[in-house]
């Protein structure tokens, strides 16, 4: 260390075009490095979708969704699996082992659905696999409207716009919601069928059959080898109508007997060419639109691939006139308000810091001095973050700006010893060479405890772990750097721009330093009350701790909500258009709110095709998100207004409405506001009576603002029950009459046909009066094998019955979940132990259980993970200190500083209303190894004054006088840098609010108790373990 340190004081030059190559070496860094709000979160998660057109929940859950389960269940590494069976539909969530391969995991997942697709139903889809990852949601939702084209051109055109997009850098793949398209509908008159006795598989197989392509092989014929395709070909809607689908007889005059001839498309049906029937409508501002949503690559910077899609839709709006894009969502906007206002609370805080230096050193050389290590550090943390693969985000930022006070802590340390070697009269070298030796062990040592806090970040798991751990990695570089300016940078400056004499004007910290030494002799004398005092103090914090509460993360202002609109399950869609109308003039008409969208017949929200069941129409659900002005330009914060909101919502008594804050923020994949209660058992009956139960004795609670249960919605359904023998007997085939009875009322795409070079689907149902009523299913006709007709009525009875909208399943169990939403400000931790309360008094039958699932049992594996790593951390400071110091005994006098801080932190969260998140307590984490600092300081100086022969008493006082300003200045500076984030100011502060106030809370009281209780400490400790000091005083005498 000596070395390094005389080489910086002689080699100027040299240590000048060292920092000239790291400046140029951090600004390329930091210009390739990705920009996104949070850390890159791979969540071991994948989905299996697929689909079975027309079968009802239970027939999914038994043919589709239990076999999947089965084959799936077997898969490496798969810690849980989850299943929503629904109409039409089947979805199988795989939850894996954190830190599992997820493109090796997505390969066996093949595998395995490819040798059980042979069980499956010859009508369902191929299974698709989805791997969960935040990069699937939009980074930004563009609402496509037009006055100049119709609904189905815009659709067209849109086509070309999501090519246009999707060619962009950063863009992954661009989805088209809403709109219309045009198809071919062959509408069936059933009377007609039954007068001709043709069955309405007849229709549609006379489509399928004009309409093919089949390759023959080839021919050879003088040399050329010709290709052999039998082609038949049917492209106008009167050719369509010209399709014979049978024969019937009529009378012929002069002919003895009836004359067949044949029956025509024409002679049942009715073909047009006409837009599809409208399944979801869009609007922005109430103007009709159809949606693109873009979404970007995992390694993407979200910034300037958003930026990019702008100047392409400015670009599209010039080529399209009359057509209008306006993004409805984007996650770049409070990306970049986010880190904005970071970087201004960062500099805030280092100018603070300065003027803090600035006051105590009052010495403009030395104060640029420190000044040029912040920069120094930064721009050398870029480099090192660019090479670990970290992206600019919340959290490295939030590091940053964290570590500002902290970067100056070392090189204040060092120039306050420079200066006291000026004033002791030695030249500008020798002073900054001895100055920066003398303490060069020290910082080292405070510098390693800091870092070494972050290394049981391998320890802590989930999104806790992720969060973790690029904060730690960027504050550890962060003050690894810092350490090495300290070495050489401020001991070359020192060395060209100090003057001897330039300390003179500086006293021991002013008029401070002899107070503070009669005050620390007074409590050296008085022992047992100090000690008394520290200890009350400390037992009153813990009792403080279960007033704290807890959440997972700090919620965010990003200024968006959403309404959920359900309406009852048999609700037409315009019913379900009529409420959401009088949302949306509710909304559109408050000043606060910029931008209302609207979705109706679809459900799915975020993650919404694999959670919401392949984006199927739902007329019966809607949506309504909002996005508020800035938050400087309006008077409420989200959930201000959403409280707002919820007391002027209509009272419409058949519909459920909520209301809730949108968490763009890593993929919407945080978590929110609600509690989940599952419930586990084998009869969904008895589940659901239980979970109505909960559901009653939780919307009893005061801060429960809503509750959910997913079991409530029931749909309404006919069971068509075949009489098998009788079908059998008839020589009717069971499979037929479902396929005819699905055609018939659902409809039925026959073939597609090329026009215009557009594909248009040809599709075959009946007349809407002919499917608008239970009677008209028994009248569905089908053919026997032997090729008579029999109406659905002669081989079936038809019931109506209640069925489940969904089945929920985990790890092969059915499961029913009651969600309890929270009010504004209440506690996860409180409100669980509550909720437990009630989940206990529910006596469940034998083979019924009921668990948290959710953000409670996320909160609970962070939490564990955190006071797992806290104890790691402390035991890796003591070791760290133990080297340092070649003692066992001193590190633990040290120790003593934590409950100190203990105390501040406690204090400080109650005072301010902050909850124990997983951001409080990082800060707790990173105070383990900070707070330690001024102690070994302090600690470093006493075992050398007494080396030098000084009593244990004066050393103890002449220690804390001489060491009170570095002590003093580097709490403060830190403090005072932290100070923008500890006020929350500006957008995304919230996630650097509760930690920032943590380490202030710890640091100031941990600083303040530290110049007293260590020292008394250290005392007490020299009395009782008189042998292990003289060690020490032995090793120092010797070095």
């Amino acid at each position: 260390m000596q070395s390094l340190i005389k080489f910086a004081v002689t080699r100027k030059v040299t240590v000048i075009m060292l920092i000239a190559a790291v400046v140029l070496l951090g600004t390329v860094s930091w210009s390739r490095t990705p920009v996104d709000l949070f850390p890159d979160i791979t969540f071991p998660g994948a989905a299996v979708m697929v689909s079975y057109p027309g079968a009802a929940p239970e027939e999914v859950e038994q043919h589709v969704t239990q076999v999947l389960e089965g084959s799936l269940g077997t898969l490496t590494n798969v810690r849980e699996i989850q299943s929503v069976s629904r109409e039409g539909s089947a979805t199988i969530i795989l939850m894996f082992n954190w830190g599992a391969d997820m493109d090796a995991a997505a390969v066996e997942m093949r595998e395995n659905l490819d040798q059980v697709a042979r069980f499956l139903p010859s009508d369902v889809s191929a299974p698709t696999i989805f791997k969960f990852d935040p990069s699937m949601m939009p980074v930004m939702s563009v609402a496509v409207a037009s006055d100049s084209y119709d609904m189905v051109e815009l659709t067209r055109l849109s086509t070309i716009f999501a090519q246009r997009l999707e060619r962009l850098e950063g863009v992954a793949s661009v989805s088209i919601s809403g709109g219309l398209s045009e198809e071919i509908t062959v509408i069936v008159d059933a009377a007609k069928l039954q007068e001709y006795n043709i069955p309405l598989s007849a229709v549609t197989n006379a489509l399928r059959i004009a309409n093919i392509n089949i390759p023959g092989g080839n021919v050879m014929e003088e040399g050329t080898r010709w290709l052999i395709r039998t082609v038949v070909r049917t492209q106008a809607v009167e050719e369509i109508e010209g399709l014979m689908v049978g024969m019937k007889t009529v009378a012929v005059p002069g002919q003895p007997q009836p004359v067949p001839v044949p029956v025509y498309v024409k002679d049942v049906a009715k073909v047009s060419l006409q837009s599809q029937q409208q399944a979801v409508i869009n609007r922005v501002n109430r103007i009709p639109n159809l949606s693109l949503s873009i979404s970007k690559r995992s390694d993407a910077n979200t910034v300037l691939t958003a930026n990019q899609i702008k100047t392409e839709l400015e670009t599209l709006g010039n080529e399209y006139e009359g057509i209008s894009f306006i993004p409805t969502e984007d996650q770049s906007f409070f990306v970049e308000l986010s880190i904005s206002s970071l970087v201004r609370n960062a500099l805030i805080g280092g100018a603070l810091a300065l003027l803090i230096l600035l006051f105590f050193l009052r010495n403009m050389r030395s104060t640029l001095i420190i000044a040029l290590s912040i920069p120094v550090s930064l721009i050398s943390t870029f480099i090192l973050m660019f090479f670990a693969g970290l992206t600019v985000n919340m959290m490295t930022l939030g590091g940053l700006a964290l570590g500002v006070g902290m970067l100056v802590d070392n090189s204040i340390v060092v120039i306050e010893n420079i200066f006291r070697h000026l004033q002791n009269g030695k030249s500008s070298q020798d002073a900054a060479f001895e100055g920066t030796r003398e303490v060069g062990m020290a910082i080292t040592a405070s510098t390693l405890t800091t870092v070494a806090v972050f290394l049981p970040v391998v320890f802590v798991g989930g999104i806790a772990g992720i969060f973790f751990r690029d904060l730690a990695l960027t504050v550890s570089f962060a003050l690894l750097a810092s350490l090495g300016v300290a070495l050489t940078v401020i001991p070359m400056f020192s060395a060209a721009l100090l003057r001897p004499g330039m300390g003179d004007a500086i006293t021991k910290a002013s008029g401070i330093a002899p107070l503070y030494r009669r005050a620390l002799s007074f409590v050296l004398r008085r022992k047992s009350v100090t000690l008394a005092v520290v200890a009350a103090l400390f037992v009153a914090s813990l009792l403080m701790v279960p007033r704290l509460g807890g959440e997972m993360i700090p919620a965010f202002d990003e200024g968006t909500g959403r309404v959920n609109i359900l309406m009852p399950s048999d609700t037409k869609i315009a019913d379900t258009e009529a409420v959401v109308r009088q949302i949306e003039e509710l909304l559109i008409s408050d000043p606060n709110v910029e931008i209302v969208s609207t979705t109706i017949g679809s459900g799915s929200g975020q993650m919404g095709s694999i959670m919401g069941g392949g984006g199927q129409s739902v007329p019966n659900r809607a949506r309504v998100s909002f996005q508020l002005r800035p938050v400087e330009a309006r008077d409420l914060s989200t959930q201000a207004f959403i409280a707002q909101l919820e007391e002027k919502l209509p009272l419409v008594p058949e519909a459920q409405i909520t209301v809730s804050a949108m968490r763009m923020a890593g993929g919407g994949m945080l978590g929110g506001s609600g509690i989940e209660v599952e419930l586990r058992g084998r009869d969904l009956e008895t589940l659901g009576e239980h979970a109505g139960r909960l559901e009653g004795i939780l919307s009893e609670l005061d801060y429960v603002a809503s509750t959910e249960n997913s079991l409530a919605a029931r749909n309404p359904e006919v069971q068509v029950r075949l009489d098998l023998e009788r079908a059998l007997m008839m020589g009717v085939n069971p499979m037929v009459v479902g396929s005819a009875i699905r055609s018939a009322f659902q409809g039925e795409t026959a073939t597609r046909i090329t026009r215009d070079g557009y594909e248009l689907a040809v599709v075959v149902k009946m007349q809407d009066d002919q499917r608008d009523s239970l009677t008209h299913i028994s009248d569905v006709i089908v053919s026997t094998q032997g090729g008579r007709i029999v109406r659905v009525g002669d081989v079936a009875e038809v019931e109506r019955a209640q069925g489940p909208r969904v089945i929920n399943r985990r790890n092969n169990q059915r499961t029913v979940t009651v969600t309890a939403n929270l009010t504004e400000g209440k506690d996860l931790i409180s409100a669980r132990r509550d909720i437990q309360a009630a989940v206990d008094g529910l006596s469940l039958p034998a083979g019924y259980s009921a668990s948290f699932r959710g953000q409670v049992l996320e909160m609970q594996t962070a939490f564990s993970g955190m006071l797992l790593a806290l104890a790691l951390a402390v035991a890796l400071v003591y070791m760290v200190m133990a080297s340092q110091f070649e003692s066992f005994i001193h590190p633990l006098t040290v120790m003593f500083t934590l409950p100190l801080a203990a105390i501040g932190v406690i204090f400080t969260l109650l005072m301010t209303g902050q909850k124990l998140s997983i951001p409080s307590l990082i800060g707790v984490v990173m105070l383990a190894g900070v707070v330690v600092n001024n102690a070994i300081v302090l600690i470093d100086y006493v075992n050398q004054l007494r080396g030098r022969g000084l009593d244990l008493n004066s050393a103890l006082l002449e220690a804390g006088e001489t060491r009170l300003r570095p002590i003093l200045m580097t709490t403060l500076t830190t403090v005072l840098a932290l100070m923008p984030l500890a006020l929350g100011i500006g957008s995304g502060a919230e996630m650097q609010q509760p930690l920032a106030l943590t380490v202030m809370g710890g640091l100031t009281v941990g600083a303040l108790l530290t110049l007293f209780v260590i020292p008394l400490i250290y005392s007490i400790f020299d009395r009782l373990l008189p042998k292990a000091t003289n060690i020490v005083q032995t090793q120092t005498h010797g070095k």
